[in-house]
Parts: C-alpha cells; sequence; structure tokens
C-alpha cells in the first residue's frame, strides 16, 4: 500500500489591528515573512481606518512540502507606517506565530487569534493584530492555485536597517521601499542640515588657526 504525498497549506487572513496612536492609523502596512524570508507581493495594505483600529482582510497562503516539531516555521507580522520626509517604512512593531502552535489543530477548521504587537527592546505591546489561521493536509498534486506561494521563491533579503541619523528605530531599506511603492519613485534625500552645519563650522575653526598661526609668524 503506498501513501500519498501531502504538503501543508497554511492559510491566514490579516482581519484588523489597534495601536495606541490613532495619528499612526493612516499609513499603515503589514508585511509578512515566514522564516525571516519575505515576498514582497504579500505587502498588505489598508482598507479602511479610524480612531486606533485598521482594517485590511487580506488574505495569504502559504505551502509547506514538510512541518518538522522540533523545526517549526516563525510567521512574522511586521506593522509599518510611511514616513514622508525620507519616503521610506519605519517599523511600528512586530506579532509573530510558529507553526508549532497550529499542529494540533491540523486539518481542523480555521481560528481566530489575536497577536500582540511588539516594538524591539521593548516588553509593553504597542497594539494587536487579528487574524484568522488554519493549517491542513493537501496532496502534493493539487495544489494548483495561482496564489498560493511556494516558501522556496521568497527572497531572503533583510527587510529593515538601523537608522543611525535620528532617533527613528529602524526603518525598511530604500530597496524594498522602492518595491513597497511599486512604480511610484524615490527622490535621493540631502544630507541632515544638522551636519552640514557641523562640517561647515569645523572648517571655520581650522581655517581660523590657520591665520592665527600665520600672524604670529
Amino acid at each position: 500500500m503506498t501513501t500519498t504525498p501531502c504538503k501543508y497549506l497554511l492559510e491566514m487572513t490579516i482581519k484588523d489591528g489597534t495601536n495606541e496612536l490613532p495619528f499612526l492609523c493612516p499609513g499603515l502596512f503589514v508585511q509578512t515573512s515566514v522564516d525571516g524570508a519575505l515576498n514582497i507581493e504579500d505587502n498588505t495594505e489598508i482598507v479602511r481606518s479610524s480612531r486606533y483600529r485598521t482594517v485590511w482582510n487580506r488574505h495569504l497562503a502559504y505551502e509547506f512540502p514538510t512541518l518538522e516539531a522540533d523545526r517549526p516555521k516563525v510567521i512574522s507580522l511586521s506593522v509599518l507606517r510611511k514616513r514622508t520626509v525620507h519616503q521610506n517604512y519605519k517599523l511600528v512593531g512586530t506579532a509573530r506565530f510558529s507553526t508549532a502552535e497550529l499542529m494540533p489543530i491540523v486539518n481542523k477548521g480555521t481560528i481566530e487569534r489575536k497577536l500582540m504587537i511588539y516594538v524591539p527592546y521593548q516588553d509593553r505591546p504597542t497594539g494587536t493584530l487579528t487574524i484568522s489561521v488554519s493549517l491542513r493536509t493537501v496532496a502534493a498534486s493539487s495544489v494548483t492555485a495561482a496564489s498560493i506561494k511556494p516558501f522556496n521563491i521568497h527572497t531572503t533579503q533583510a527587510p529593515y536597517e538601523i537608522d543611525e541619523t535620528e532617533d527613528e528605530g529602524i526603518v525598511m531599506n530604500s530597496s524594498l521601499a522602492d518595491n513597497f511603492n511599486q512604480k511610484s519613485k524615490q527622490s535621493e534625500v540631502a544630507p541632515p542640515l544638522s551636519l552640514v552645519f557641523h562640517v561647515v563650522f569645523v572648517s571655520f575653526i581650522v581655517l581660523s588657526f590657520v591665520v592665527i598661526e600665520h600672524t604670529m609668524m
């Protein structure tokens, strides 16, 4: 007797979210990654927003050839807000769960979960995300839907970099911001005014010392 090969299919709908700062609502996005790998097409834009609550209603599906109990896949949902000055994205917070948490409900339908959003290096959550999620086994030959993306096509480029020029926390790489905007063009950002002032001031001090030394000779 032969066993029919099967795969695991994870289906998830990002339903809505809350945050403590109402002015963040208009520019919020969700970026989904699996074990640190992401697909720009999975970026989820707002359907509508109001004070303290944002609605996405975005369905995503991921196919896994196998799932091992001791090596679960970690799904990260990063909430980003668009920054108008630098034309990139600041990380508001990230919610995470793993496939290990879903193994008890394999082939048992869909459950709804509320995930806490955390900012790096902080213990207090900044908001929540509500998702509905299911995990089921499917025959290897039956997974043909174009919307289902094999895990191995995801890019492994890191989604964020540290912004050391100002206290803005963690921001998205400019290359990913280009993809996030798709056809939008970004203008080159001028250096901060404080840096220009610092260079001019140092140059003035050095020039003053040279003039004084030349005068005393």
